[in-house]
């Protein structure tokens, strides 16, 4: 059973259904439609990038001392297989897709490509990625969720690009923006030692924990006008259990307590405005 939940978790398939699950929730709180091979689609390219991102860091992992990092250095194999097998099948799913699909797709891939490979070197000689940009790493993993999760089916449906749907793009955003706080309070040691100019290191651990519950107010006051009082109540369940969740991680610094926790409060959001859109 231990060696399952590791699987799950830290072979990258619970954050990918995490993905699928915020697509499916666009769906609902805006009234649209998305089809199964749109969320297959978001869950494949999900573990893949993941999967890749873990693959290409994986000869740093032999000496780490945290426990998702050994179970990759150890499941090195297994996590190839989750990596080229959903690559090659978002890949051929992609013939499938509409052209304004694929042509919103094409910036997020140039992130996500960028996001692990290193494609620039620096005068120094010096490979360089865009998660080296310590601070604003939370960002793009922000924008991209976002633009995933609201934006794909948006524009799969051919959706306007109105206030309702920036709300809920921007409402996404800080939320997925306060859920990776804590996943960098976790890394600060290891970023510091590197170098890595992430928000613990330049504000200090006490001050990022408090953004990041601060960050979690912003998307109940967005779609405050585009919401009744149980989706409301429903919104404001979700983001105290993220508010949870995030604080126990902090305190146990425990793997799966982010991996499963903090990850968990996208899927349990999602459910809850399905529950309260279906109602």
């Amino acid at each position: 059973m231990k060696n399952v939940l590791h699987t799950v978790f830290y072979g990258n398939i619970w954050i990918a259904t995490g993905a699928a699950a915020g697509a499916w929730q666009t769906a609902w709180v805006m009234g649209l439609e998305v089809s199964p091979l749109l969320l297959t689609f978001i869950f494949l390219a999900t573990l893949f990038c993941y999967n890749f991102d873990r693959y290409v860091e994986r000869l740093s992992f032999a000496d780490s001392y945290q426990k998702r990092h050994q179970w990759l250095h150890e499941h090195r194999r297994q996590l190839a297989i989750f990596t080229i097998l959903p690559g090659i099948a978002w890949v051929v799913m992609s013939f499938w897709l509409s052209m304004p699909v694929i042509t919103w797709l094409l910036h997020l891939g140039l992130i996500s490509v960028g996001y692990s490979v290193p494609l620039w070197r620096l005068r120094n000689g010096e490979r360089f990625v865009l998660r080296k940009i310590g601070f604003t790493k939370p960002v793009f993993v922000a924008y991209v969720w976002a633009a995933v999760c609201v934006g794909l089916p948006v524009v799969a449906n051919g959706y306007a690009f109105d206030s309702r749907f920036f709300a809920e793009f921007i409402g996404r955003f800080f939320f997925i923006l306060a859920l990776c706080l804590p996943f960098d309070l976790r890394d600060e040691p290891i970023d510091r030692s590197h170098g890595m100019q992430t928000l613990p290191v330049l504000i200090g651990r006490k001050p990022t924990e408090w953004a990041a519950y601060i960050l979690l107010l912003i998307q109940p006051l967005l779609l405050y006008p585009f919401m009744g009082l149980t989706a409301h109540l429903l919104l404001f369940c979700s983001l105290l259990y993220a508010g949870v969740s995030m604080r126990f991680a902090i305190r146990s610094s425990h793997d799966l307590a982010y991996s499963a926790g903090i990850d968990g409060a996208i899927v349990l959001q999602a459910v809850l405005m399905a529950v309260a859109f279906a109602a």
